[in-house]
């Protein structure tokens, strides 16, 4: 019996050392595949963190409505594309291009439109007593035909307080947060968000633009909104909108009742 209880000691042991990991013991390496994934996964993750935050004085949003079924708006365009090397951009001035879809009829399936942005460009231009026309470019919710005579080295000047919005996003929520500057009063604010592609190209085959290679940059993907709430001065939200793949910038900015423009914001993604 004794030597059956050391025999089995001596088993126990043996498994307690074998189980037991050497400081030198390699980890096996992982398999190809197994890495990419990986690899994808963490750009993935990557993508989504980001963080914008405006000034305090009021910056200028311009929205320009366009389409690729429109054979004057490549121009305008042009025109908004070359913002991209404006020392101001995102700094004084956050533009986005929101493609339309009512000039889709006329034979072109414009690729980058939303239906969402016919509706607001008929608010937009209702509320500026303006025509529904493209291209229609609005600057803090007025029309602007100006631009077309304006350089795009244009100086954008400092504005009035306005307020500090800042977006911070990590996965799939966007923490969006208002400070308003000292006698700016809000009743219902709301915050609206797209990213922004660049660099963006489309051979048209039909429609008026028939044959061309257009190019666009701030281009606007899906609108997402939500009403802000207060909380001991500073008004926020948590939304859910996560960055598409690919996406190149983010615009922001905040609406209220009576007002077009409260503040806006925007930056290019990590």
């Amino acid at each position: 019996m004794q030597t059956y209880r050391t025999a089995v000691k001596l088993c126990i042991l043996n498994l307690l050392l074998a189980a037991a990991v050497p400081a030198h013991t390699e980890v096996p390496a992982q398999h190809p595949r197994q890495n990419q994934t990986q690899e994808k996964a963490e750009q993935q993750t990557r993508q989504y963190d980001w963080q914008v935050t405006s000034g305090s004085r009021r910056n200028v949003l311009l929205e320009l409505y366009t389409s690729e079924g429109c054979s004057s708006c490549p121009p305008a365009d042009a025109w908004l594309s070359r913002l991209q090397e404006h020392p101001q951009l995102f700094t004084r001035v956050v533009p986005v291009a929101l493609h339309v879809t009512y000039w889709n009829y006329l034979g072109w399936r414009d690729p980058f439109a939303f239906k969402e942005y016919d509706r607001r460009h008929r608010r937009r231009a209702a509320d500026a007593r303006a025509g529904v026309y493209t291209p229609g470019m609005f600057a803090q919710g007025r029309e602007w035909r100006g631009w077309r005579r304006q350089p795009e080295t244009m100086t954008f000047p400092a504005a009035e307080e306005a307020g500090r919005l800042s977006a911070r996003a990590a996965a799939r929520q966007i923490n969006v947060r208002f400070e308003p500057a000292a006698g700016i009063s809000l009743q219902q604010p709301v915050v609206f968000l797209t990213y922004l592609g660049m660099d963006r190209s489309s051979r048209v085959a039909a429609g008026e633009n028939a044959g061309r290679l257009l190019q666009h940059n701030f281009v606007a993907g899906r609108l997402h909104s939500a009403r802000l709430r207060q909380a001991d001065g500073i008004w926020q939200v948590m939304l859910d909108a996560p960055a598409p793949d690919p996406a190149d910038a983010v615009a922001l900015w905040v609406q209220d009742r009576n007002q077009p423009l409260v503040q806006a914001a925007g930056g290019y993604l990590n």
